[in-house]
């Protein structure tokens, strides 16, 4: 009787397993489900207007409604029967399902839908096998139970487990791909994000690049100038373990580089100050983790700004050919890595030395701040077209910078400038958010310190990795992660 139980026990579990394999296969169909979920829901709403009309008291709530349908009669073929790790539940399939509009991942809901009916098959009790946490199982289906009722606050008994629980909890969430439906992302927003302490840098370094590299590979920071030397060192950032370490160094020291990845992955420095200020470029191929010499530029440039563009080009934006703040640039150029071949691209209404420059979702591309030729630090923006070849003024800052780094912001495409230098020197804890649509400038969230000449690059879940830089009398090795609070922590806000 036993070795039978465990036999039975072993092929459920595999049915789940290819369960599993099944589901990732139809997201796509159960992608159609939700907006047929959403018209029945719509459905639904108005029906319960229609119904609020015709009763004499207002006192019964939409969710009070749906409780009372969930509450009625259940047909035989939507009564579920389960044992989940030796612990035994009763439901419905409505309920298994209920998460799937905003849980699309959920197993439970691809087990239950009824389209896999014949692949798992109950004990002689008519009970489904899961072997999982029956414990924390109790707490999901209550969870389910009231999600489906339209409780607001279905995942109250969830929020309220102790930590050592919350970490049990987390890997059953996982597991049944309901952690989005328990946990929802807030919208995002900058009135709520904020600047957190991230991972610390082997190596303090100013004047820096970094990039993010591609199929989750971390971040990539490279040069820089750090206690009297120039860096050909780089970093890597494993961004699951928020650890950095030693990358494969480039071929020369480079200090206020222009830093890009392009689409197959390789990265791209170019430019920089080593002494003399430099033309050269050097590509690091992915495949073999080593840098090569990649094609010179037109003119010298260090404190330039660089973006990737389409077909293995970059545009090279602005910068000094000089030490004198005289020989700053107006120019761009345009380059094409597969030919090596140099061409001008969009001149600048003024010669930026130290700017920053984002592509916005248009394929324009604004140039942020930096200082002229008469030293001055520059609160301007302008765009540059080019298709057309084109500059036009873009929106102006509050303040002035220069040194500062810059992030298109993904949901609005707004643009966060962060940090930098003012006219007097002083390095900037502030951050700007810049409105291309409607030529304007707003205060965003305020850094942990100050910081000019450091680098930031997105990260996902609309997070933004600001890393060192120099900051009062010294360059620094942190980090700081801007990110919008938990959900527990947007509650607790408008609480």
């Amino acid at each position: 009787m036993e070795q039978a139980l465990q036999n039975y026990e072993r092929a459920t579990q595999e049915a789940v397993t290819e369960l599993r394999a099944i589901w990732k296969v139809e997201r796509e169909k159960l992608a159609h489900e939700r907006r047929d979920l959403e018209e029945v829901r719509t459905r639904l709403e108005l029906e319960t207007a229609e119904g609020r009309r015709a009763l004499e008291s207002d006192r019964v709530s939409f969710a009070a409604k749906k409780a009372g349908v969930g509450g009625m009669v259940v047909r035989p073929a939507e009564r579920v029967l389960l044992n989940v790790g030796g612990k035994h539940f009763e439901t419905t399939r409505r309920t298994l399902t209920a998460a799937l509009t905003v849980a699309p991942d959920s197993l439970l809901g691809a087990m239950f839908n009824g389209r896999h009916k014949g692949r798992l098959q109950p004990n002689g009790e008519g009970r489904i096998f899961i072997d999982r946490n029956g414990a924390m199982f109790e707490y999901i289906l209550d969870f389910l139970r009231g999600y489906s009722t339209g409780d607001k606050n279905a995942a109250f008994a969830i929020r309220a487990l102790s930590e050592t629980q919350m970490v049990v909890m987390r890997h059953e969430l996982d597991y049944y791909g309901l952690e989005s439906a328990v946990f929802p992302q807030a919208p995002f927003s900058m009135d709520l994000a904020a600047f957190s302490p991230g991972p610390k840098m082997l190596s303090k370094r100013r004047g820096l690049g970094a990039v993010v590299l591609p199929n989750n590979q971390g971040v990539l920071v490279v040069g820089g100038y750090s206690d009297g030397e120039f860096l050909a060192s780089t970093e890597l950032l494993n961004t699951e373990t928020q650890t950095f370490s030693t990358g494969p160094s480039m071929e020369s020291r480079r200090s206020y580089c222009g830093t890009v990845v392009l689409e197959d992955g390789q990265v791209v420095v170019v430019g920089g100050l080593n002494k003399t200020v430099l033309s050269t470029s050097e590509v690091l191929n992915p495949a073999t983790n080593t840098w090569s010499l990649g094609p010179n530029l037109a003119s010298c440039r260090y404190k330039c700004a660089a973006l990737p563009l389409r077909n293995a080009r970059i545009i090279v934006i602005g910068g000094a050919h000089g030490s004198s703040a005289k020989t700053s640039l107006s120019t761009t150029e345009i380059v094409d890595l597969a030919s090596g071949a140099s061409t001008p691209g969009p001149e600048m209404s003024c010669p930026r030395v130290s700017c920053s420059a984002v592509m916005l979702h248009d394929g324009r591309v604004l140039v942020i701040g930096g200082r002229n030729s008469t030293t001055k630090s520059l609160p301007t923006t302008e765009i540059l077209d080019l298709t057309r070849g084109t500059s036009s003024p873009g929106p102006e800052m509050d303040i002035a910078r220069r040194g500062a780094s810059a992030t298109l912001l993904q949901k609005d495409g707004g643009v966060l400038v962060i940090g930098g230098g003012c006219i007097d020197g002083t390095d900037l804890s502030t951050t700007e958010v810049l409105d291309v649509t409607k030529n304007t400038a707003s205060a965003g969230p305020e850094l942990g310190i100050p910081r000019s000449f450091c680098t930031s690059v997105k990260l996902p879940k609309d997070r933004i990795l600001v890393i060192g830089g120099y900051s009062g009398s010294g360059r620094v090795s942190t980090s700081e992660i801007l990110c919008m609070p938990t959900e527990e922590e947007h509650r607790f806000i408008h609480f």
